[in-house]
């Protein structure tokens, strides 16, 4: 080492030595987190849901949840944008509203990472709550069948 370069190779040592770098490179070596180690962030609904419902179903993870304040649209966005951040290719649903006074509407997504298949579905009448239900699991048929899994699977 020249003697140039001394002085702030014993800088830097004392300062990990000290702790004060320590939470840089714990930070920067840490492992990017798998998507099955992290599946209730992935069912996380939005702040304000009540859980309903949570089941382990043919391998497939489903929760059902109760909103209110926001609309079955809103819902799918919360899901297709937090999925995105973690590393899923995002497929948007349907969505769409009913016509009359007890008219409702509904929206969904699906996403996929690896051999991880994700969804949600959500539906709502024109006023009142909206129920969703979000699954996660490797067999992509039933999860894609969310909304479905519970009743036409146990």
């Amino acid at each position: 080492m020249s003697v140039l370069n001394r002085p702030i190779a014993i800088a830097a040592a004392g300062l990990i030595a000290s702790g004060a770098l320590g939470a840089v490179t714990t930070a920067a070596t840490a492992a990017p987190v798998d998507a099955r180690s992290s599946a209730s962030k992935l069912l996380a609904p939005p702040n304000g849901a009540e859980q309903l419902d949570a089941q382990k179903v043919k391998g497939i993870t489903y929760r059902r949840y109760e909103i209110s304040g926001q609309t079955p649209k809103q819902v799918a966005s919360f899901y297709a944008q937090a999925w995105k951040k973690a590393g899923f290719m995002v497929h948007s649903g349907s969505g769409g509203g009913g016509w009359g006074p007890w008219g409702g509407s509904g929206a969904g997504a699906q996403g996929h990472k690896g051999s991880q298949y994700i969804a949600v579905s959500a539906g709502a009448r024109k006023s009142g709550p909206t129920y969703f239900e979000v699954c996660l699991g490797k067999d992509e048929k039933l999860v894609n069948d969310c909304q479905n899994l519970v009743q036409n699977n146990n």
